[in-house]
């Protein structure tokens, strides 16, 4: 999480806009903080922004929390009408 916060830090500080997708293998409120992180860099789940929840559905079959996400900056999350699982 570290190597990847550090990567996109001076991207999103130069002003571009960022999409990142994954299975991230861990839920979006974890101990490790993940979306804390996510959220100081300036990036917005996109799942919970436009379903208006932080309670996602699962993602995966032996899971009970989402661990696939969508983050965007904020231009980029202003343009989607809609998302779902």
């Amino acid at each position: 999480m570290t190597d990847l916060v550090n990567e996109l830090r001076p991207l999103i500080n130069k002003g571009l806009n960022v999409l990142l997708m994954g299975d991230f293998n861990e839920s979006v409120h974890s101990k490790e903080g993940m979306s804390e992180k996510l959220t100081k860099l300036g990036l917005f789940n996109v799942m919970e922004e436009r379903l208006q929840s932080t309670d996602l559905p699962r993602t995966h079959s032996r899971g009970s929390k989402a661990i696939d996400h969508i983050w965007a900056t904020k231009y980029i999350l202003d343009n989607i009408k809609y998302a779902g699982y």
